[in-house]
């Protein structure tokens, strides 16, 4: 086993006061990166069953999870210690399959982009969150990919054509400008922010652990403000927003809702139920957020890994009282 790390004093400080908050214990245990890993099969490059066929028989500890919504019949886990078995196989590199973690699954999920939709991914490298899409519209409509860095944009593009996902444009533009090019434009709008990774700390790798502070924080919280205020301007009226995180940081999930909705009284919270996490917390410190409860936290657990999750939607500005 590799040496542990300290997490930073800070971060257990916050955490602590936030897992009371959320009658979460033991979360913070579990920053090890030894979870489950989760994949999804990719109908759009190979059958599915013929590739689970050949999974199969590197007698991996193969987990079901028929109970998550839509994708439930292509998302299998398998234990951490196989990831090097699964991930340097051939089906991957080939594209047959996808490794992601269940927040990012649930998020896709939530939005549920439909065939024929158009569709924005506002921060899509390096690619996993857009091929989810693609599957549940059926490589129909269109979605734009957008991934303002460079190297990224490469990297999601690289990424769509080897897995064979032929109704998305990618485009490399500042997220925090898009609006001005596609205002009302969308069915559907995800918005997996930048963000301060909290629930990518790993004790044994002390590299995710180096740049964290209140000012990433305050920094990333900048950025999520003019990223969630376009997002939501370029969704049609009657359409909706997904906006997630890796992160715990309440100022990078509740807040940044709160900020929006003081923005557009009309950007409207909707509950999410699945058979994971919490609701969302009402205040931090002295900051009150009256809608929090609508965002679904997911910590950290021997099973999964965390993040956070609220869908919004962009009602008519006459149907908001």
């Amino acid at each position: 086993m590799s040496p542990s790390y300290p997490l930073p004093e800070a971060f257990i400080e916050r955490m602590s006061v936030l897992l009371e908050a959320s009658n979460q214990t033991g979360a913070l245990e579990h920053l090890t990166g030894h979870q489950r890993l989760y994949f999804v099969l990719n109908p759009l490059k190979n059958n599915p069953d013929d590739t689970l066929k050949e999974l199969k028989k590197l007698n991996m500890d193969l987990q079901a999870h028929q109970d998550i919504p839509l994708l439930g019949d292509l998302t299998w886990s398998i234990d951490h210690s196989f990831r090097e078995t699964l991930t340097y196989h051939d089906t991957h590199t080939l594209g047959y399959f996808y490794p992601m973690g269940l927040p990012s699954i649930l998020t896709v999920v939530a939005l549920a982009p439909k065939p024929g939709e158009l569709v924005l991914d506002l921060t899509a490298a390096p690619g996993g969150k857009t091929l989810l899409m693609s599957i549940l519209m059926e490589n129909t409509g269109q979605i734009i990919a957008n991934d303002q860095s460079k190297p990224r944009f490469f990297k999601l593009k690289a990424n769509l054509e080897r897995l064979n996902v032929t109704n998305t444009t990618c485009q490399r533009t500042d997220g925090r400008r898009i609006n001005k090019t596609f205002m009302n434009h969308f069915d559907k709008v995800l918005l997996d922010a930048p963000c301060s990774c909290e629930s990518r700390f790993n004790i044994y790798h002390p590299k995710t652990l180096k740049y964290w502070g209140i000012q990433k924080i305050k920094a990333c919280v900048s950025t999520q403000k003019q990223l969630i205020l376009n997002a939501f301007r370029a969704c049609k009226p009657d359409g909706q927003v997904v906006y997630s995180t890796c992160t715990f940081s309440p100022e990078e999930n509740e807040g940044i809702i709160h900020y929006l909705q003081k923005k557009h009284p009309n950007a409207s919270l909707e509950s999410l139920n699945f058979l994971v996490g919490n609701q969302g917390i009402d205040q931090w410190g002295k900051q009150k957020y009256p809608e929090g409860h609508q965002t679904l936290r997911i910590f950290p657990n021997q099973i999964h890994s965390g993040g956070c999750i609220t869908k919004i939607n962009h009602l008519p500005i006459e149907s908001k009282t």
